[in-house]
């Protein structure tokens, strides 16, 4: 008898560590633990000042970049896409520039480089701007006369600097007013 008593005893033992034992249906445990807690996220702050007008004339930018690459390759001036995007002296260079080629059949194709801006942010000026400054690559662009016969482009360094100066209008748009070439300095 002593043997089942022992084994009795172990049983009724495993029975109530293992939770089966007594009345417990298996969710007190459930019950009286608190749920875990909700993950941590990270504070949200608002972007700076700065930091929106950085982001804000960049898109201007790299639209500016893409739509005068249209220019240069013959279609037809979009006097709208020009006064959303540029004013003053950039805006006429890009009227004059489409002139040019409508008047000469001149046409340039191709990429002119990467966009890797060094960007500038001056809020704290009378006039609020923000300066680009990129490498304009225009190695692996080409052109043509009106009849797509080859045209010979002048012989000058293919890698140069190129700065744009944005600034806003009264809206609070910001636009590109001025670009200036520095042929003289490589990248």
């Amino acid at each position: 008898m002593r043997r089942s008593t022992a084994t009795g005893a172990i049983a009724v033992l495993l029975l109530t560590v293992a939770g089966c034992g007594g009345d417990d249906d298996g969710t007190t445990a459930a019950r009286t633990t608190p749920p875990p807690a909700p993950p941590s996220s990270p504070a949200v702050t608002a972007p700076s000042l700065e930091e929106t007008a950085r982001t804000q004339a960049l898109e201007v930018y790299r639209q500016w970049r893409a739509f005068q690459l249209t220019i240069d390759a013959g279609t037809p001036l979009d006097a709208a896409t020009v006064d959303r995007l540029a004013t003053g002296p950039a805006a006429d260079l890009a009227r004059s520039a489409a002139d040019q080629i409508a008047r000469h059949g001149i046409t340039t194709h191709g990429p002119d480089g990467a966009l890797v801006p060094t960007v500038t942010v001056s809020l704290d000026a009378g006039m609020p701007t923000v300066t680009v400054v990129d490498c304009m690559d225009t190695s692996a662009r080409y052109a043509t006369n009106r009849d797509g016969s080859p045209y010979a482009l002048p012989s000058q360094s293919p890698r140069y600097v190129k700065t744009f100066t944005l600034t806003r209008n009264a809206s609070g748009v910001w636009q590109v007013a001025g670009m200036r070439s520095e042929r003289d300095r490589t990248c």
